[in-house]
C-alpha cells in the first residue's frame, strides 16, 4: 500500500501527530529527493509532524541546508540531542555538555523550522529535556526536566527516547489545554 493511501485511509487531521525519525535518510542510501517526497506527502495529511533527527550523528552525512530540504517546510516539533542540533547547525559547534542558554535555543531556532523543540542532553545525552518553543517574537522556554534516565536499568533504556516524546508531548497537552 502506498503512504498516500495508508494517510488517507487513516483519515488523518490537524489534531494528530505524524511521528517520523530521520532513519528514513538511511534507509534510503542518503536519497534527499525520495525523502522530501515522503514529507511532502506526510505534510499533506494536515497532521502535526514531529521530526525525530536521528541516528545522532546524522551531522557527520548531512548538514542543515539538506535536512531542511528533506522536511521541506516547518514541522511541529523537532526533537534531538544537544550535539546534533548544534553539529548539523554548524560543524564543530559542540562545546560538550555545559549550561543551556537562551542564546543556544535562539540560535537554533533561527536555523531551523519548527514551533516546538525538545533539546536532550546530560547523562547518555537523554537524561535532561528543555523543551522551547518558537514564537514570531522570540524563543520562550517552556521548562527543563530531569527524564529520569541514569536511573533506569539498562534493559529499560532501549526505547526511552520515544517513551519520554510521549510523556513530553502528554505534558504538554495538559499545560496549553
Amino acid at each position: 500500500m502506498s503512504l498516500h493511501l495508508a494517510l488517507k485511509k487513516t483519515d488523518l487531521s490537524e489534531d494528530d501527530f505524524i511521528f517520523s525519525p530521520l532513519h528514513l535518510y538511511d534507509q534510503t542510501d542518503g536519497d534527499q529527493d525520495h525523502c522530501r517526497v515522503f514529507f511532502d506527502e506526510l505534510r499533506s495529511s494536515g497532521s502535526r509532524i514531529i521530526v525525530d533527527i536521528v541516528p545522532h550523528t546524522i551531522y557527520e552525512i548531512l548538514d542543515v541546508a539538506g535536512l531542511k530540504y528533506i522536511i521541506g517546510g516547518s514541522v511541529f516539533m523537532m526533537i534531538g540531542e544537544y550535539r546534533t542540533f548544534m553539529n548539523l547547525i554548524a560543524a564543530g559547534a559542540y562545546v560538550g555538555d555545559r549550561t543551556l542558554t537562551q542564546a543556544d535555543c535562539e540560535w537554533i531556532a533561527r536555523r531551523l523550522e519548527a514551533e516546538y523543540f525538545l533539546r536532550r542532553y546530560g547523562i547518555g545525552n537523554i537524561s535532561r529535556e528543555l523543551v522551547f518553543r518558537r514564537t514570531r517574537e522570540a524563543v520562550e522556554l517552556l521548562w527543563t526536566a530531569e527524564t529520569g534516565y541514569e536511573h533506569l536499568p539498562d534493559i529499560e533504556k532501549r526505547g526511552f527516547g520515544d517513551h519520554l516524546t510521549a510523556s513530553t508531548l502528554s505534558g504538554m497537552a495538559l499545560t496549553f489545554a
